[in-house]
């Protein structure tokens, strides 16, 4: 009987072992700057929301202390201009979009911790 025991508890470490491993990987994945290549909008850091994304309202105030203020970064909504989300790849929100002065964009899903730190103090 202890023999099934140990079997059952060699199967749950394994499976246990997997969905961590698999958790590590997808975050590490999210939170990868991704080279969007040129982009149409001009130079300046931009939100992509959307009106039913829980993690947009602290990215939007993260973003807003990073930038001194609602006026530093420019804030798109998938509701308003989906074709912008489409042109970058973006596929979750939040995601904050470097775009440099020579127009090549750079995306970072997820939270933008990540991306401020970029942008130095």
């Amino acid at each position: 009987m202890s023999d099934v025991w140990l079997r059952v508890g060699l199967i749950a470490v394994t499976f246990s072992a997997a969905i961590v491993t698999s958790l590590v990987i997808r975050r590490r994945e999210k939170t990868r700057p991704i080279d969007a290549g040129p982009s149409s909008l001009a130079p300046g850091i931009y939100l992509f929301s959307s009106g039913n994304c829980l993690d947009c309202g602290p990215a939007r105030e993260a973003v807003e202390q990073a930038t001194g203020g609602p006026g530093g970064f420019t804030e798109i909504r998938w509701e308003d201009s989906p074709e912008a989300f489409r042109d970058l790849g973006i596929e979750t929100v939040p995601a904050t979009v470097l775009v440099s002065d020579n127009g090549l964009a750079t995306v970072y899903p997820g939270r933008p911790r990540y991306a401020l730190r970029t942008l130095g103090p």
